[in-house]
């Protein structure tokens, strides 16, 4: 189990045909093991695609969430085994059921042809299966099964969230436990045959639900755009209820649905006593046309106490280009601190990279190449590589990074090195 996992992290898919016996060991650990090894490789891993496969019916659950993910990592190519994780939306595991829908999240309308029939069936049969199924043909794009979604928006129950109170499973989110939430994050992905259903997913909001429940079709409303027009003044009002997870499900209208409408409403949401909601009101600026115009309220975050909110801050932040000039030292600042959190540090490195006339700074990120956390280094090289001429003097270093022993390392300093130069 231990060796496998060293072959993941050493990107040593070379080798893949020396792990394929462990799929059909009879410790699972082996399995897992070896499926993650896999996930590590990405599209290299794909000569093992049929012992992956095969691992869809193993009887651990664990194992069967892993090789999903595992079939996951291989891009385009995942299309192929579309029909055999579409039999996992209805599995008896939550987490695999989560996992099978992340695949088809991420595979988009590609997982239509091999998939279609089988999750419609699901869809429309009773049972726990339809939840996953929804948000499936949702990021499938399927948008003629809308009418059928739509058929889920009523009150439902909630077994998956009895089972996570008692310790036996793992909490999921709203719309894997709960039909009408699945529905409406469906038809939100659904373009204008999703929008006609947003007068249901508002009148749901006046039901007895749970308040993650009701955060999640909040969500979904707010993400129809234009087609939640009716409703803005509901999803304003949204943004000062005392209920945290309301708040902070109400900013996701802002780039969708609201632009400079509620803005003061937003603003106010940065000094919001819970970090969540601060975090995603930084976001949701972020997606604004005219955000730059706010850099100086959002520059208020960088100084916020929780790690998350800074790095979302500076996230945003990064879309501001030019405007964003006069804060280029704080981010410098906040690159360099050793001792800090690497989210943020990385999120101020590629922040700098972003900012007009942060080349000026190319020797301090320079000395981010130093650095013992892979992932700071390799945002260092990602903002070096926006910095041309004025970093070219760095080039050595840079070509020094090519055989870092961490791939995402590398494959920063091949792309930067190419940015400054160094093949033309």
């Amino acid at each position: 189990s231990a060796a496998a996992e060293c072959l993941g992290e050493m990107n040593a898919w070379t080798m893949c045909e020396e792990l394929r016996p462990c799929f059909s060991d009879s410790d699972s650990s082996v399995v897992k093991s070896a499926l993650q090894a896999v996930q590590c490789w990405g599209e290299s891993g794909q000569p093992l695609a049929s012992s992956i496969v095969q691992c869809l019916d193993h009887p651990s659950a664990a194992v069967r969430c892993s090789a999903v993910q595992a079939l996951t990592t291989f891009a385009e190519a995942s299309e192929r085994f579309a029909g055999h994780v579409a039999k996992l939306l209805d599995d008896s595991d939550f987490q695999t059921k989560e996992a099978a829908v992340g695949f088809f999240a991420a595979l988009g309308p590609r997982g239509a042809r091999r998939s279609l029939s089988l999750t419609l069936d699901l869809l429309r049969r009773p049972g726990p299966g339809c939840c996953a199924a929804a948000m499936a043909l949702g990021h499938m794009g399927v948008v003629s099964s809308a009418s059928d979604v739509a058929a889920l928006l009523q009150p439902g129950d909630d077994t998956a969230l009895a089972l996570a109170a008692t310790g036996l499973e793992k909490r999921l989110g709203a719309e894997l436990r709960r039909s009408e939430c699945a529905a409406a994050f469906a038809l939100s992905l659904m373009g204008d045959e999703g929008g006609k259903h947003t007068d249901a997913i508002a009148a749901l909001l006046a039901e007895d639900l749970p308040a993650d429940a009701k955060a999640s079709l909040i969500r979904s409303l707010a993400c129809m755009g234009s087609h939640a027009s009716g409703h803005k003044g509901k999803l304003l009002s949204y943004l000062e209820h005392p209920q945290a997870l309301f708040r902070e499900a109400a900013c996701w209208a802002f780039g969708t649905l609201l632009q400079e409408e509620g803005i003061d409403l937003l603003l106010a949401l940065f000094s919001d006593s819970q970090a969540t909601v601060r975090q995603r009101a930084a976001k949701a600026l972020g997606e604004l046309q005219e955000a730059a115009l706010y850099v100086d309220h959002l520059a208020v975050l960088l100084d916020d106490p929780v790690p998350a909110v800074q790095a979302q801050a500076l996230q945003s932040m990064e879309k501001f280009g030019e405007e964003a000039h006069s804060y280029a030292a704080i981010v410098c600042r906040m690159a360099l601190q050793k001792n800090g959190n690497s989210s943020v540090r990385s999120s101020a490195l590629k922040t700098l990279g972003s900012m007009f006339g942060a080349a000026a700074f190319a020797s301090e990120v320079a000395s981010c190449f130093e650095d013992s956390d892979p992932p700071i280094r390799a945002a260092a090289l990602q903002a070096m590589a926006q910095f041309g001429e004025e970093a070219q003097e760095h080039l050595m270093e840079v070509e020094l990074l090519r055989s870092d022993p961490h791939q995402a390392v590398r494959q920063a300093a091949d792309q930067c090195a190419m940015q400054l130069g160094a093949y033309a």
